[in-house]
């Protein structure tokens, strides 16, 4: 899972901030470049490889986007789009970091007066295996194996543009967890976090509780952590404690006192 790195304070901050499901190609736009800026922060994307597309963005991100791409790329070329994937730059001049899961991701985004600011996907298992569980880079425990090796979502490119509200984040978390609840109707997801941000989701503002699966790994740019993610297990720790309890009814889907700031999309 590809995550951010900063912390958020402990208080909400009362600013209106506009949740859900990335549908507009707009708002698709505006998610992938929260995720291209963090990745450049973080030095990932300096050794990723450039491709100038002749297609327009926009019909790179349609449903037959990776049949286009597939088109255009000589055959070394798709497989280092297959292996690490690539940035890519149409006639316009902006580029935007695309890999293979691109087109079997559920995209939600975060935006404030206007701008976007957060950024995360669900990975469908299909004919891809989620990241987690096909980077040779990251190492399961064999405990974990049998429990995860049917997993059909992952959770990544958790991404919020630096200087945001700590509200960005949990409002990400609140449209993932309705999403995957009332229409995938999964549960379980798998993910591979940055430290930081996994010791924040277990730390004493959120109580999570999410169970380390592997050892940590340079992934993606920073130090992270393959973790098993059952939010209604982490929302029912979260409920046991005063300070996080509210954060967990927000994420279920309540309305809560004190969030005013977020506005549902």
């Amino acid at each position: 899972m590809d995550e951010n790195k900063e912390t958020p304070s402990t208080e909400l901050e009362p600013q209106k901030i506009s949740f859900g499901v990335a549908e507009t190609e707009e708002d698709q736009l505006g998610r992938l470049k929260v995720v291209t800026e963090r990745y450049g922060r973080e030095g990932y994307l300096d050794d990723i490889k450039q491709h100038e597309s002749p297609s327009k963005m926009i019909d790179l991100l349609s449903k037959n986007g990776l049949s286009l791409l597939k088109e255009e790329l000589k055959e070394d070329q798709l497989e280092e789009f297959l292996e690490h994937g690539m940035l890519i730059k149409d006639q316009s001049g902006e580029q935007f970091y695309f890999d293979k899961y691109s087109w079997n991701s559920v995209p939600f985004v975060a935006k404030q007066n206007g701008e976007y600011v957060g950024s995360a996907r669900m990975i469908i298992r299909n004919g891809y295996s989620l990241p987690t569980l096909s980077d040779p880079s990251i190492n399961i425990e064999d405990s974990w194996k049998d429990k995860i090796k049917d997993c059909k979502v992952e959770f990544s490119q958790f991404a919020v543009k630096k200087g945001s509200p700590a509200g960005v984040s949990i409002g990400l978390l609140r449209s993932a967890h309705i999403y995957s609840r009332d229409v995938l109707k999964i549960p379980d997801w798998i993910a591979t976090i940055d430290d930081r941000v996994v010791r924040l989701l277990n730390s004493n503002f959120f109580h999570f509780e999410l169970p380390q699966i592997g050892p940590g790994v340079l992934y993606l740019g920073s130090l992270s952590i393959p973790v098993l993610v059952n939010f209604e297990k982490a929302l029912e720790n979260a409920e046991k404690h005063e300070n996080s309890k509210n954060i967990a009814k927000f994420i279920r889907g309540e309305e809560v006192e004190g969030f005013e700031w977020y506005s549902g999309k």
